[in-house]
């Protein structure tokens, strides 16, 4: 901007007249005029260039803070809006509401909220909040609003058999005068849209009668059709033995069934069971758990003792002449067999091997670790029973059915495990570790124990998995295959199994059980032939994941090669068989009824042919030495040794030999020699040997016929040299 003004000096005593001040004065405002009009100029469009503070404006751009920004009068934990980064270079949002309309995405969410439960928090079913109680005849009727302050509906979740629980902690006088704890638990023996009714009879002891005000929900359920509303989750934080957080399953009483999960404040492990479903991850390892659970966890699963089936190791023992038969004498081994002490065995369907323990207090001798965790696991029904091991001592209550127990316990010294107590236990198994597995036999027991149990491991791993179906691909532990009839199965036939421990597991098998399966490969691979009566009980075709095949039957093939050694103790070729013996073939060609054995050219090198009707063989030949041109053949024909010697040399001898000696007991009867006249083209035949008459009694002349073949005519005797 110019801002050379001119001076204005004004009349007293300046020489400026009144016009010059005045054209001064006029040529000072134009250029103060022409600054504000550069001004102006300069400024112009700045309501679209900048926000402004006095006044609502709208930012055209983005506007980046570099160290945060606030609303309002914003004060941290207080009041305001602020965003602001953190000395860690973390950016921070904090507000009082937070509205998101569509979607909200975040890595991680921590949720903070301040509110107090007066007692316990139970998630179950159903509740509701009682605004009114009529007394009926034999029950109380409890109404509940339909709708909200909102105008939204309110359904009633409770169901007929349901347990309606009620529980407050009111330390101050109530409208009715009353003072102290309300409490009850009562069935639910009706159900409307806007209420339900609690019987006035069947209740938990002490029981008050319900009221106004009431918030009433579903703890347990009597009905067997949906045990879901049998299971609650109660998180207390007052009233006896809180604070505490557990999971119930199985209500269906006024008392609590032992806690599924249980957490208390001082606990460094999660106490109650875990279930292992198929698809579960770390079940094993248990790596993906915090670090206290996982050094809590520790799975054994080799079974400690031996004869926890209390079915003796199934060996047949022999009978001593001095023995006296009684009712009860045992020809297999003892059922208490390595137990001591006084206990009886009964017959029980539900265990392994058909047996259970009356007991009253039985042992046996154990080699454990010092100062390891070991757990103990069974199935028990009675009074109660304990167990002592190591230097520690462990009881349980029992019920009146079967119950899965087991007992956990960290070995001192000693070597005996003690059970006692009033009652019946079958599938005991002492494990090393923490947590119990399913029961098994001890790998010290007997192979015949293991043999006997094999099928029932291989049925329960198989029922343990599951089956899926990835497009065309299915997934599965076994397939079992049989005739169904109405509905029912009524034999499984065949199968395929995916389960593999060992080479000699089955993989397929047709024409039995599984069972059957296993036990044919028991049977055969361990040297046995089995009869055709054993047969009946076997599969008839089992092949092994470890690539061995047993079947009762015949092969049949058009075609098919056989790599390595065939074993058989009897079979029947029918076609042409053929193999080959260094570098030649051998060939058994049942078209002409003979065995050949070729050369490398293919060429014939012997021919034994058998055409007889008794079988015998007709011809034979078989080089035995050579020397020069000169061959010796040795044969049998009809029964007869036969040497013949051939110059191979000659063009046909092969066809006609030079000389053939008939033997007998490696004297020679009579040999026929020939004699060729190639000029003539003729033959002559002399015989020799002096017992060609006298000891075989062969008569007639020899001649050769018009095929060349050497005949005998039984006429006049030819005598010797001739």
């Amino acid at each position: 901007m110019d801002t050379n003004y001119e001076q204005i000096i004004p009349w007293n005593g300046a020489q400026d007249t009144g016009r010059d001040v005045r054209l001064k004065w006029k040529r000072n405002f134009d250029k103060i005029a022409a600054a504000f009009a550069e001004l102006l100029e300069a400024t112009a469009g700045l309501d679209e260039k900048f926000l402004r503070k006095d006044r609502p404006d709208t930012a055209q751009a983005v506007i980046t803070f570099l160290k945060g920004l606030t609303a309002g009068d914003f004060q941290q934990g207080s009041s305001g809006v602020g965003i602001w980064q953190d000395d860690d270079g973390n950016w921070h949002i904090e507000t009082d509401y937070l509205d998101v309309r569509m979607k909200f995405t975040a890595k991680e969410v921590e949720i903070q909220r301040v509110y107090h439960i007066a007692g316990a928090q139970i998630k179950s079913s159903a509740n509701m909040q009682c605004v009114r109680v009529d007394e009926l005849e034999d029950a109380y009727r409890c109404y509940m609003n339909t709708t909200d302050d909102d105008g939204n509906e309110i359904t009633n979740d409770f169901k007929v058999n349901d347990q309606a629980y009620v529980q407050t902690f009111n330390l101050v006088k109530q409208a009715d005068g009353t003072v102290g704890n309300h409490f009850l638990w009562r069935l639910v023996t009706g159900v409307g849209t806007d209420y339900i009714d609690l019987s006035k009879d069947v209740c938990a002891s002490g029981s008050d009668a319900p009221k106004a005000g009431d918030d009433i929900v579903q703890l347990g359920y009597r009905g067997t059709d949906d045990p879901n509303r049998q299971n609650a989750v109660i998180d207390a934080g007052a009233g006896e033995g809180s604070p505490y957080y557990r999971q119930f399953t199985g209500i269906n009483s006024f008392s609590f069934p032992e806690p599924e999960t249980q957490l208390k404040p001082g606990d460094n492990i999660v106490t109650g069971r875990m279930k292992i479903q198929p698809g579960s991850t770390g079940s094993a390892n248990l790596t993906d758990l915090p670090d206290e659970v996982y050094k809590a966890v520790q799975i054994g699963g080799e079974n400690l003792l031996l004869n926890t089936a209390f079915a003796g190791d199934y060996d047949s023992k022999k009978l001593d002449p001095a023995t006296s038969l009684q009712k009860d004498t045992q020809m297999y081994s003892p059922n208490m067999l390595h137990w001591t002490g006084n206990g009886t065995t009964v017959a029980e369907a539900s265990a392994p091997a058909g047996f259970a323990c009356r007991v009253g207090s039985i042992s046996q001798p154990v080699s454990l670790i010092s100062g390891e965790n070991y757990v103990f696991s069974f199935y028990a029904k009675g009074n109660g029973i304990g167990m002592s091991c190591g230097g520690s001592n462990v009881s349980r209550q029992l019920s009146s059915s079967y119950q899965h127990y087991s007992m956990k316990f960290t070995y001192q010294s000693g070597g005996v495990f003690l059970l006692s107590g009033d009652a019946t236990v079958h599938s005991l198994k002492l494990e090393r570790g923490t947590i119990a597995t399913d029961w098994c036999p001890s790998v010290l027991d007997p192979s015949s124990v293991a043999e006997r149990f094999k099928g029932v491991w291989y049925l329960q791993q198989a029922l343990k998995g599951s089956t899926q179906f990835i497009g065309g691909l299915g997934l599965t532990t076994m397939m079992q295959l049989g005739k169904w009839t109405d509905g029912v199965m009524e034999k499984v036939n065949a199968g395929i199994s995916g389960i593999y421990n060992e080479d000699t597991d089955v993989a397929f098998w047709a024409g039995g059980t599984f069972e059957q399966a296993i036990a044919t490969v028991r049977k055969i691979i361990g040297g046995e032939n089995p009869s055709d009566e054993e047969w009946k009980s076997l599969a008839k075709f089992v092949a092994t994941h470890g690539g061995d095949i047993f079947l009762r039957g015949y092969i049949y093939a058009l075609g098919g090669v056989f790599r390595g050694t065939v074993y058989a103790e009897g079979g029947e070729f029918r076609g042409k068989f053929e193999t080959s013996l260094n570098g030649q073939r051998i060939v058994i060609d049942p078209e002409d009824g003979s065995l050949k054995m070729l050369d490398e050219d293919g060429r014939t090198a012997v021919n034994i042919s058998f055409l007889n009707d008794d079988g015998r063989m007709t011809a034979g030949l078989m080089i035995t030495e050579y020397e020069g041109d000169t061959a010796w053949f040795s044969t049998r024909i009809l029964g007869r040794s036969v040497t013949m010697v051939n110059n191979l040399s000659n063009y046909g001898a092969i066809f006609l030999p030079d000389q053939i000696s008939f033997l007998a007991d490696n004297s020679e009867l009579f040999s026929l020699s020939m004699e060729h006249d190639y000029n003539t083209g003729k033959k002559k035949i002399l015989i020799t040997g002096s017992n060609w008459n006298e000891t075989e009694g062969l008569a007639g002349t020899v001649y050769v016929d018009e095929n060349g073949f050497l005949k005998v005519s039984k006429k006049e005797p030819v005598q010797p040299g001739a």
